[in-house]
């Protein structure tokens, strides 16, 4: 039984088609991505196979026990079955890296390695990273491989113990030593800022392999205390390692390789949910696993395993390096991106009035964590000692050290959206008090980051000349860009992008990677939208968003990467997410803007349709809502344009047809439920309404 929706796009509850074919296949391949990246509860199979003889487990990364990550100075020791290939196992490993091993047959053969590094005897090797494959992302520093003193049997049981110390780490198969990595070998880890071992154990037998591990013991060096006891050969050992299956309806980042729950990939996909599947339990089910490990500092957590079990709301450790380590935590920008999902869920109806009001006090921790950051000149300021929270979605990159233009121009969106929520709830002490924050703050990034030289915001104070697309792109979006500024800023972005395959993610001489980037092109194509600068968003669709998901495309998979390097080819090798979540911005970015079906209230209580051409001759959508389905079409044809909008009697809408000449004092003719043609005067070309009627009918006639 398929564990993912396969529902066709044309079928999806919310749907989108126009004269454009190209357009049309990209919102197909969005909807598929969706698709991809959204779990049900216990959807899925869980990822390892108990039996009496213990955990059988095909080729996968090592997964983590979930409760070692601050582990230092043990000895873990198991004993394992070889089936086909050979095995695998972590320690010392954080979110990001540990000391991974791997035992391997005679002729295996390391992922991206020439024909001559094809194995001659069963060997053991080493990596301190994530996996032995080759990730452009993320360093995987290979040790060496060595021959083992004896070969492997398939299918008969061996002993293997690993010891770390400060002093080393020493792997021993059936007693004998096979493997050592010396104290001046070890590698600087990230997370821990240390260099010696810390950090999870866990088992994964690596690609092609399949292997059970049972008999585990992990002790402590110190006191020899055993520190876990286990022969994996029941349930409860899948909650031990979060190795079950799906506990809630989530949203995940992509088709493979992380398959997490992270919180700055959900923001961006709230809204391609109700433009396509509509599976808002999986938008609330992302709140609730995030919101369920927040810190005593008011932090949301950006990332949790969608095996991992709820936790209890608040986690009662207010040590920073927890979260580090344990790896729910990942940077400041990531903690902000939850409130644009609380935001896009309320306004799309995925969480109630009551759920709401239950989550604004976790909204308002998390804004005065924020506020601990801000500085004398009214802007959040990360020093070398918060590099980590300093860090964006391009984890790969430097961190954006001192102040960041993107980090305090998303706080201000941030606000915003948290006013509008304040002023519903009918807090208006809050709404007072974030109010003068976002102005504070939206003045202080237009006084000292925007540079008038070069017509943008620079990346951050320190580095005023250099061009970030994202930092610019969210000066619009928070609205601290004004009008003028936003259509400089977008002309600058058009022509210091620039790049035959679409818009770089920084400029040439920024000194970061040089690459193209569905994630923030996708909130580019929302700014541009919303400046109502359609040249500009067609520039992002025709050149970035559209070639691949075309049939004709040489790397076309029918749904959307996560990366592009300006040759065309994925944006980190074989380690790339060819489906993934966050570049799918246009399958909501069409039909709300195309057709112009966007709320205006929670849950399209009240809903505009504002269309804009982009050259089309037709456009229509089919959006859900919780009262039922708003249908919207326009046409131009023998230059007559016509609006139809049929939508719930419980619904309010109004059309802004400016666009469409549709301009005060001039007469027009309107057609309601299927009557007669009339003459009407618009007294307000942005504002013509239509309540508790089925059918309505715009024409104009050029």
């Amino acid at each position: 039984m398929a564990t993912i929706s396969t529902i066709h796009p044309t079928q999806l509850p919310s749907r989108f088609s126009c004269s454009d074919d190209r357009y049309n296949h990209l919102w197909d391949a969005g909807a598929r991505t969706m698709q991809l990246c959204t779990a049900a509860k216990g959807s899925t199979p869980p990822l390892w196979q108990t039996t009496p003889q213990g955990a059988l487990i095909s080729a996968t990364r090592a997964i983590k026990h979930s409760e070692s990550f601050d582990w230092q100075d043990y000895t873990l020791s198991f004993d394992v079955t070889i089936h086909r290939a050979g095995c695998g196992w972590g320690v010392s490993m954080t979110n990001l890296q540990g000391y991974v091993f791997y035992i391997n047959q005679v002729g295996y053969l390391r992922a991206g390695q020439p024909e001559s590094e094809r194995l001659k005897t069963d060997s053991i090797s080493a990596v301190f990273g994530f996996t032995d494959e080759n990730a452009t992302s993320v360093e995987n520093i290979y040790f060496k491989t060595a021959p083992l003193p004896k070969s492997i049997i398939i299918n008969e049981m061996s002993s293997i113990s690993t010891r770390m110390s400060k002093d080393g780490i020493v792997v021993s198969i059936n007693g004998d030593k096979v493997y050592t990595i010396e104290s001046s070998e070890f590698q600087s880890s990230p997370i821990t800022q240390s260099s010696i071992p810390q950090g999870a154990f866990g088992f994964g037998p690596g690609p092609d392999a399949l292997a059970t591990y049972t008999n585990i013991l992990a002790t402590s060096n110190i006191d020899g205390k055993v520190l876990y006891q286990s022969n994996l050969d029941n349930q409860q050992d899948l909650v031990d390692f979060a190795a079950g299956t799906t506990t809630l309806d989530c949203l995940l980042d992509g088709g493979k390789r992380d398959r997490v729950v992270w919180g700055g990939d959900a923001a961006i996909m709230g809204p391609p949910v109700a433009y396509s599947t509509y599976d808002l339990d999986a938008l609330k089910g992302t709140i609730d696993l995030l919101a369920s490990h927040r810190g005593k500092d008011g932090r949301f957590a950006a990332q949790i395993l969608p095996t991992f079990p709820a936790g209890p709301g608040v986690v009662q450790v207010s040590d920073d390096f927890f979260y580090r380590i344990r790896g729910h935590y990942f940077s400041l920008s990531y903690e902000l991106y939850m409130i644009q999902t609380i935001y896009d869920a309320w306004m799309f109806g995925a969480i109630t009035d009551n759920e709401l009001k239950n989550l604004f006090p976790a909204v308002q921790g998390q804004l005065a964590r924020v506020e601990t950051f801000i500085d004398g000149k009214g802007l959040i300021f990360c020093d070398s000692n918060k590099a980590r929270d300093a860090r964006e979605y391009n984890y790969y990159d430097p961190p954006r050290l001192g102040h960041s233009t993107k980090l305090n121009a998303q706080y201000v969106a941030s606000l915003k959206q948290i006013i509008e929520i304040a002023k519903y709830l009918g807090n208006h002490t809050a709404q007072a008090t974030y109010q003068a924050q976002a102005e504070r703050t939206a003045d202080a990034v237009n006084q000292h980051l925007w540079n008038e030289k070069t017509g943008a915001y620079g990346i951050t104070a320190a580095s005023p000349d250099v061009i970030a697309q994202d930092a610019n792109v969210y000066c619009v979006l928070s609205g601290l860009a004004d009008c003028e500024r936003s259509k400089v800023v977008l002309e600058t972005l058009s022509r210091e992008l620039s790049h035959p395959r679409g818009l770089l993610a920084f400029d040439r001489k920024s000194g970061y990677r040089e690459s193209i980037s569905n994630f923030v092109s996708g909130w580019h194509l929302f700014a541009a939208f919303q400046a109502g600068a359609k040249d500009h968003a067609k520039e992002i669709l025709d050149k970035i968003l559209v070639p691949t998901s075309l049939p004709n495309h040489p790397g076309f998979t029918g749904t959307l990467w996560e990366l592009m390097l300006t040759d065309g080819s994925p944006g980190m090798g074989g380690f790339t997410f060819l489906a993934h979540g966050w570049s799918a911005a246009a399958t909501a970015a069409l039909p709300a803007y195309v057709v112009g079906v966007r709320p205006t209230t929670p849950r399209f209580k009240t809903f505009t349709v504002s269309p804009m051409s982009l050259g089309l001759a037709w456009a229509s959508a089919v959006v859900a809502t919780p009262f039922g389905k708003i249908e919207a079409e326009w046409r131009v044809h023998l230059n007559v344009f016509t609006l139809k909008v049929s939508a719930p009697h419980d619904l309010r809408g109004s059309a802004n047809l400016r666009e469409w000449g549709f301009e005060a004092g001039k007469s027009h003719h309107i057609t309601i439920n299927g009557g007669a043609k009339t003459s009407f005067v618009i007294e307000n070309a942005s504002d013509i309404q239509f309540t508790n009627d089925r059918v309505v009918y715009f024409k104009r006639i050029r």
